[in-house]
């Protein structure tokens, strides 16, 4: 059963560190909330994430949300209709269709001949960075790594898959529970 909690992903301290009101939920209650401010979910444990993705029943109702946060005009910004197109903001059977679109790229046997590839890729990361003694782990690493992967699967030239991974930076705060126009 969900309980009601004091959370609100929209307020000005989840911008400045969210961390902390992330963790407070994880170690509360049952894993699974509802916020009072939008009515969402938040599901903040692994065994809870796995059981709702497994779930036919669920939904993104990605449009009914945005509606809540903003009002029925959201239905026509331009950011809106583009995002709604996205796999993660669609529902049931059109989302299940884009996801079979990838999923022959994503078999078991394609990732395991992409180890190596995702090895050598990560050394190289790794490696460019050594002379300085370190780096910051998530802009040096984690963000480049499975956008050179991805590209290199695909095809994309280096400089343009540096060029696509900057526009998507740029568009990533779209994402954020905080309004966007």
């Amino acid at each position: 059963m969900a309980g009601i909690v004091e959370f609100d992903p929209l307020s000005p301290e989840m911008a400045v560190d969210p961390y902390p009101h992330y963790e407070r939920l994880r170690e509360s209650g049952t894993g699974v909330h509802q916020t009072s401010p939008l009515g969402i979910f938040v599901i903040t444990r692994h065994d809870d994430v796995a059981a709702f993705y497994r779930d036919r029943r669920m939904e993104m109702r990605y449009a009914d949300r945005e509606v809540a946060r903003y009002g029925e005009r959201v239905l026509d910004e331009p950011f809106f209709t583009w995002i709604q197109k996205m796999a993660f903001a669609r529902d049931n059977q059109p989302h299940r269709a884009l996801r079979q679109m990838f999923s022959a790229s994503f078999t078991t046997s394609r990732l395991e001949r992409l180890r190596e590839r995702v090895r050598r890729t990560a050394r190289e990361l790794i490696e460019k960075r050594l002379p300085e003694g370190g780096m910051e782990f998530v802009s040096a690493f984690s963000e480049p790594l499975p956008r050179m992967v991805i590209g290199d699967m695909l095809g994309v030239p280096e400089t343009d898959n540096q060029r696509i991974g900057a526009w998507a930076l740029a568009t990533g705060p779209a994402f954020e529970f905080l309004p966007m126009s």
